[in-house]
């Protein structure tokens, strides 16, 4: 049965009757008819004897009217498959998940359909009638219980006294990106940064691979303890910043 009258191919419009379902409640039926449907091989099929009730917003078929058809029906992994009886696969459906939650409180309903705003924004909507159908909600001193940890904000990183250099080349920052997407005419894909902690002159030395980032410094010095990315940025800022550059190529002359 189907409330969709394009799929029919026929129908007879002078049969009637009625189709109760499992809580009581009851469709007319205003006809019946054959539906051609495709079958998982990309053939088509006709399936006769359909119901034709514009009530129905899905289309269902009974498994005793497959099996009068010959048809059979096996559901394995949550998946069921249809063969006809010519063995040939008609339908393969995938078994769908409903997934239903009710609230009666009207304000709730509303806060959910609105992504969760919050009441205060919702009375006012509704005061300045600037939504259609919306109740005039009157608490708006409650809070959404999604919202409160959604909301909360990670604590700052503590800031201890660091070292900071006093003389040019005292402290260097460095930072090796890499691999970039699209690779330069050359083929390199990374990149070194240095940053001088006084002055915060850069260089940029561009590499073929991460194992030439030790001689592309060239000096050598004993490594200090490691920092933290949340304390030292200066490198990190820069990084972003030539990552998202545009390369120019500029003629010559």
């Amino acid at each position: 049965m189907t409330g969709r009258r394009e799929f029919f191919t026929e129908l007879d419009s002078t049969v009637r009757g009625s189709v109760k379902f499992g809580d009581a409640s009851g469709v007319e039926i205003k006809g019946v008819g054959s539906v051609l449907f495709t079958t998982a091989s990309g053939e088509h099929e006709p399936l006769t004897g359909v119901y034709y009730i514009p009530a129905l917003r899905n289309s269902i078929i009974g498994l005793g009217r497959l099996d009068e058809n010959g048809s059979r029906l096996v559901i394995e992994s949550g998946v069921p498959r249809i063969w006809d009886h010519h063995r040939r696969l008609l339908a393969k459906v995938a078994q769908p998940f409903c997934l239903a939650a009710r609230r009666d409180d009207e304000a709730w309903q509303w806060h959910e359909r609105f992504g969760h705003l919050h009441f205060e924004a919702l009375k006012r909507l509704s005061a300045n009638e600037m939504v259609r159908g919306l109740p005039c909600l009157d608490h708006v001193e409650q809070l959404c219980d999604v919202r409160v940890p959604t909301k909360r904000r990670r604590l700052p990183f503590p800031h201890p006294p660091s070292f900071r250099a006093k003389e040019r080349l005292e402290l260097v920052h460095g930072d090796l990106c890499g691999p970039v997407t699209p690779a330069t005419p050359g083929g390199r894909r990374y990149f070194l940064l240095l940053v001088d902690d006084l002055s915060r002159y850069m260089w940029v030395m561009v590499l073929g691979g991460k194992g030439e980032a030790a001689d592309a410094i060239g000096a050598r010095a004993p490594p200090r303890r490691r920092v933290r990315p949340q304390v030292a940025r200066a490198a990190h800022r820069q990084r972003r910043r030539i990552h998202g550059s545009r390369v120019r190529v500029v003629p010559r002359g």
